[in-house]
């Protein structure tokens, strides 16, 4: 009699397990989001383990201000950036967990951007820090802390935990590249016309405020615990304030956590008050309030690569057999950018 139990038993785990692939595997291919929300979440995990120096996780300022294949070419170091558009400070420390479970040794730069109010983030906005990450306890309790921290209904927890509900009516327009979506093979360098084309003149957006504000209790939680983590588990973190627009209320905000930061003894680049020092123009460097372009871009990349190699004594990865996939990368992105690169810029990667 004990025999049949545990034989029955068996058979129940194996089909629901049989079945929790075959659901994530539909869930996964009726996403179908193939743009930069997809190559940079996404393709992070095409990273093999324990082979990147840095990972930088924020919301698009990240993948719009380091261009990874060019910093490669320049100094030898890798370093990817685990982002998507609009991603939310308070899940810091979830992707710091996910990302680290990949990449063990790295040294993880987090942006303080992505701050809201409560009811301000949409579900589908949501979709974008989840859809893409692996199926995990991790991503659960990501998930949970949205829903938390966002107010969301039980009916679109499920929908972030399960993307199929969200998508099911994609089976009717599913072609080939939903089976098969392939990487751009750029390490997260940023191609979009936009960042490549357009520069605004963004000099009367900034504040200076040096005022502080208390943060929303969500949000105040959510740092606590992330500094309270890096600290138990010795994460090697750099925090980075990316250049941007934000009105009063924000940089107050951003105030209060770089105070708070500071407690923890942790380095901070603040890139606004870095302004001149990066050497960047607001009247030629960004394509909008929020984003650097490809020469803003540039001029980041070159302060952030220098500051991680003066103080984290990365190795220069060039020529080596194992990092071939990065050469191919910087060969295929500087196809991409060379038309729009100046001839100052093209130099600075000799």
């Amino acid at each position: 009699m004990k025999k049949v139990y545990i034989f029955k038993t068996m058979k129940v785990i194996v089909f629901l397990l049989g079945f929790y692939v075959q659901f994530s595997y539909v869930s996964h291919v009726l996403v179908g989001d193939t743009g930069y929300n997809f190559q940079q979440s996404a393709g992070f995990f095409e990273e093999p383990k324990d082979s990147l120096d840095a990972v930088y996780i924020g919301a698009s300022p990240t993948f719009t201000s380091w261009v990874a294949p060019l910093a490669y070419k320049k100094y030898g170091i890798t370093m990817r950036t685990f982002a998507n558009n609009a991603q939310p400070f308070i899940s810091a420390e979830n992707l710091l967990k996910i990302a680290r479970k990949r990449q063990s040794n790295a040294v993880y730069l987090i942006a303080i951007n992505g701050l809201y109010e409560k009811n301000e983030l949409s579900v589908e906005t949501a979709h974008r820090t989840t859809d893409f990450l692996p199926h995990s306890l991790e991503r659960a309790f990501l998930i949970y802390t949205l829903c938390h921290g966002f107010q969301y209904s039980l009916d679109e927890y499920f929908e972030l935990l399960f993307p199929i509900i969200r998508y099911h009516s994609r089976w009717n327009s599913l072609s080939a590249y939903f089976f098969h979506r392939d990487y751009e093979r750029t390490k997260g360098g940023f191609t979009s016309s936009t960042f490549l084309n357009e520069v605004e003149n963004i000099a009367d957006y900034y504040c200076a405020t040096t005022d502080r504000e208390p943060l929303p209790g969500f949000t105040q939680d959510a740092l606590v615990k992330l500094l309270a983590y890096c600290k138990n588990e010795n994460v090697k973190v750099v925090f980075v304030l990316s250049a941007q627009y934000r009105n009063a209320q924000t940089v107050k905000w951003y105030n209060t956590i770089i105070d708070e930061v500071k407690k923890y003894n942790y380095p901070i680049i603040n890139e606004m008050s870095d302004f001149d020092e990066i050497g960047l123009d607001d009247k030629t460097d960004f394509y909008n309030d929020c984003h650097t372009n490809i020469h803003g871009a540039l001029k980041i990349t070159d302060y952030l690569a220098q500051y991680l190699i003066d103080n984290y004594g990365f190795e220069d990865k060039r020529g080596g057999t194992e990092y071939a996939d990065w050469d191919e990368a910087y060969e295929k992105y500087i196809e991409i950018v060379r038309p729009y690169l100046t001839e100052e810029e093209l130099e600075w990667l000799q």
